[in-house]
Formats: structure tokens, sequence, C-alpha cells
């Protein structure tokens, strides 16, 4: 997976949420950092930490990124400072890019 990352902030995504609601998503964040991850917040950064070994949504999205093949229904959470929030999340690759679904509080 490439590490480069641009610039944060430097552009935005428009995503739906499962609210149906329009939000605003910079380019350029890790996944840990975009799900406002206890540990993305770490000297040693998102992805790189001993947290991010076991990390449900990293190993899914590599996973998928090296196969090709759709993963779906994945039982994940995500430490929110003090909380673990949990989550249900598909992934899909398309040209090379893997889409995440997050589906929270299942």
């Amino acid at each position: 997976m490439p590490e480069s990352i641009p610039p944060r902030g430097a552009e935005s995504n428009a995503v739906v949420g499962l609210d149906c609601r329009l939000y605003s998503v910079p380019l350029g964040l890790r996944r840990g950092e975009a799900m406002e991850c206890r540990y993305a917040r770490l000297p040693e950064g998102c992805g790189e930490t001993v947290h991010c070994e076991i990390c449900s949504v990293r190993n899914t999205v590599l996973e998928v990124l090296e196969t090709g093949e759709s993963r779906e229904q994945v039982p994940a959470y995500v430490d929110r400072g003090a909380h673990r929030v949990p989550l249900t999340i598909s992934a899909f690759e398309r040209d090379g890019i893997v889409l995440l679904v997050i589906d929270e509080g299942r």
C-alpha cells in the first residue's frame, strides 16, 4: 500500500453517511485519523503502533487491497478516548482503491 499521503486538508471528498447527510472528508487522512482512533494520535501515528497490528479495520482494508476480494459485515471496533465503539465494516476494491463502509453501533 502506498505510504505517500497528500497534505492534510489539501482537498476533500464528499461522502454520504448512513444518515443520508453529506459530509466532507479531507483527503490524506489515514483510517484511524478519520475515525478518531485514540492510537492514531500517538507519536508513531495511525498504522504504526503496536495496537494497529490487531486492528480489524486496518487488516480488512489490507486484505482486500492484496486479494481484490470484497469483505462484508466484518465485526470491528474503534477506541475513541476511553470508549470502545462497535462497528460493522465492509470493504470493496475498485481500481486499486478500497472503499470502506462503516456502520457504527452494531
